[in-house]
């Protein structure tokens, strides 16, 4: 099936009681141009925030979210995977029913408004284009990152991630930890490849912390298959307002144009970091990220 003429997977779904949980794949010809690119997976509370209920909900993936293909020129197979590992991983049913109604391709003129990187709906480190999130820390920092519902623990629907850090003095030395978020993500979800953001203007989340000043910023830093990089703090964003994270939820604009050394038609990583300048008040902090996007 030639799906090059669509940007958009789209399907409605209910549950049998509500909370069922699966993922959505999409296979293509093993075309020459791709580089084994050919097949991408993502979960379905990405792309439905709240989950599958009794009731139909209509689901809307765009095409860029299967970062692992990029050629859609030869669609092959759409395929409903249910997972024993990740659904006791997360606490889903592991057996249940789902019905399904009404799968197509759509073509939205001029793309779609937003492209998803988490809304950490899935409690799984697998991001909202399919590959992995890995966390890392630098120069005797720690830290540690998992997924939270607790009261004024996220936005709009239930879960986001929680990342807490230790041993990152204001001004010492280079001691970081961070939350990468890879594109792509090969056969193994944990390979770096090159994705195209052309259309989108911001990256957006929205961020808190449990202690004052602590952190009081994050960098956001990119990373193309050039080898560029390119890092902003939160502070640089919104038009110069220089925003801080506080204890309140509040949304973050960080304009891409802050990031002129990166080539966005071909970006394989982004990174969420807490660096040795971002906690002003203490060495240690918990931050809570939630619905991390790129908006036009």
């Amino acid at each position: 099936l030639k799906a090059s003429n669509f940007n958009g997977l789209i399907f409605n779904v209910k549950g049998e009681t509500g909370g069922e949980f699966f993922k959505v794949a999409l296979s293509t010809l093993g075309l020459s141009n791709q580089g084994g690119r050919s097949n991408a997976m993502l979960y379905i509370s990405d792309f439905l925030d709240g989950g599958v209920t009794a009731s139909w909900q209509k689901v809307v993936i765009p095409f860029k979210n299967f970062s692992n293909i990029t050629n859609f020129s030869g669609m092959k197979e759409f395929t409903i995977a249910f997972e024993h590992d990740q659904s006791s991983a997360n606490g889903s049913p592991i057996s249940g029913s789902i019905y399904i109604d009404n799968i197509k391709f759509t073509n939205s003129p001029g793309g779609f408004d937003e492209f998803r990187i988490d809304h950490f709906g899935d409690k799984l480190h697998f991001s909202s284009v399919g590959a992995n999130i890995w966390s890392g820390a630098g120069d005797g920092a720690r830290g540690g990152t998992k997924y939270t519902d607790g009261t004024g623990e996220y936005t709009n629907y239930k879960y986001a991630m929680q990342i807490d850090y230790t041993n990152i003095p204001f001004g010492a030395s280079s001691r970081w930890y961070a939350n990468a978020f890879l594109l792509g993500g090969g056969a193994d979800s944990f390979t770096s490849l090159p994705c195209d953001f052309t259309g989108y203007s911001n990256l957006t989340f929205y961020a808190k912390n449990t202690y004052h000043m602590r952190p009081h910023q994050v960098q956001v830093v990119f990373q193309d298959t050039l080898g560029g990089w390119g890092g902003g703090m939160t502070a640089e964003s919104s038009g110069g307002s220089n925003p801080v994270i506080s204890t309140n939820w509040q949304k973050i604009v960080v304009p891409l144009s802050k990031f002129p050394t990166i080539d966005f038609t071909r970006v394989k990583e982004m990174s969420l970091t807490i660096n040795n300048w971002c906690s002003f008040m203490g060495s240690s902090g918990r931050l809570f990220i939630d619905r991390v996007q790129l908006e036009k």
